[in-house]
């Protein structure tokens, strides 16, 4: 029977091994949130009464969240089901035109991606937004490198916190892309495009891909960008949120430390 020191020490090279490889952490973290809210009276400023509702948060792959009262409506949604995982946002916002009133919906999506076997060392992602207003529509995009995939990143779904704070003041957070876009607010249909180059990938890296889609309206006005906020890569090739496994070469030499662990065990036996 072998004791439990060389139990650990097994377990110890196994770590080693498999965070070498790439292969420690088994699937990328993900997020995907909404909210809406409501607030009057809004002269040159709000304030008053207000609702809210939100959904969603690390761990979701879709959220919804909708609102309605005097003051008007929204509605937010958010899915992890565009290309390989990409988020696919929507949210309006209508502002009541018979009150002094302000409507705001948001959604936001974070999925991770590693470079798997055939992965390449750039990539290019084009953020579309479609819609219309007389308020504002606003999306934002983030693109940051994880250099230790063991610890889960925080994710916030405040633009300003999460670009200047959370990823230039973590050790292990390298931002590697942004981009944003908006729509007039000429009541026009319009598409917007933006697009985000994620370059100096090498395999195993993973990279995460944040998106943030906000729209309001006041005193009448409006956003509407429910046919959305949409992501895709022009090649999405070795792209996954699964860890990499360990090459063959590790696996040989982990068998290869249990051999010297059980080899070192028969030796202390016979001493």
């Amino acid at each position: 029977m072998i004791r439990w020191n060389a139990w650990a020490g097994m377990a110890t090279l196994a770590l080693s091994l498999l965070t070498a490889s790439g292969g420690a952490a088994a699937q990328t973290s993900f997020a995907a949130q909404t909210g809406v809210g409501t607030i009057s009276n809004c002269p040159s400023f709000c304030n008053g009464q207000s609702f809210f509702d939100s959904d969603g948060g690390v761990g979701f792959t879709f959220s919804e969240s909708a609102l309605s009262n005097d003051d008007g409506n929204g509605r937010a949604e958010a899915a992890l089901t565009g290309q390989v995982g990409l988020p696919i946002l929507k949210a309006e916002a209508y502002a009541s035109t018979t009150r002094s009133s302000q409507v705001s919906a948001s959604a936001v999506g974070m999925q991770g991606f590693y470079v798997g076997a055939g992965g390449l060392s750039n990539y290019e992602l084009t953020a579309t937004l479609t819609g219309q207003a007389t308020g504002t529509v606003r999306a934002d995009v983030l693109v940051f490198r994880d250099l230790d995939p063991l610890s889960v990143p925080f994710f916030t779904s405040h633009l300003g916190t999460m670009q200047f704070e959370v990823i230039p003041l973590s050790g292990d957070l390298e931002m590697l892309a942004t981009g944003s876009l908006a729509l007039s607010p000429d009541g026009s249909v319009q598409s917007r495009d933006v697009v985000a180059y994620i370059d100096d990938l090498n395999p195993g890296d993973l990279f995460y891909v944040w998106a943030r889609l906000s729209a309001s309206g006041q005193n009448g006005t409006y956003g509407d960008a429910f046919n959305t906020l949409t992501l895709n890569y022009a090649n999405a090739a070795g792209l996954t949120q699964l860890a990499p496994v360990p090459e063959p070469g590790a696996w040989a030499m982990f068998a290869a430390g249990l051999a010297l662990l059980a080899a070192r065990r028969r030796a202390s036996r016979s001493a």
